[in-house]
């Protein structure tokens, strides 16, 4: 079983989408990583006052 083999500049192609793909994704993650950060350090920060309240 031969494969045809892509055009170079197809394959490139195919490359630069999936570098996207992961950047996009990668992005979205270090978002939510400072969302849920955020949230930790608030709720801390209510349980602190809380105990001292």
């Amino acid at each position: 079983m031969s494969k045809k083999p892509l055009s170079l500049a197809k394959e490139q192609h195919r490359i630069v989408q999936k570098v996207d793909e992961l950047t996009a994704l990668c992005d979205h993650l270090k978002e939510r990583l400072n969302q849920a950060s955020q949230t930790r350090n608030q709720l801390a920060e209510a349980a602190v006052e809380g105990a001292l309240g």
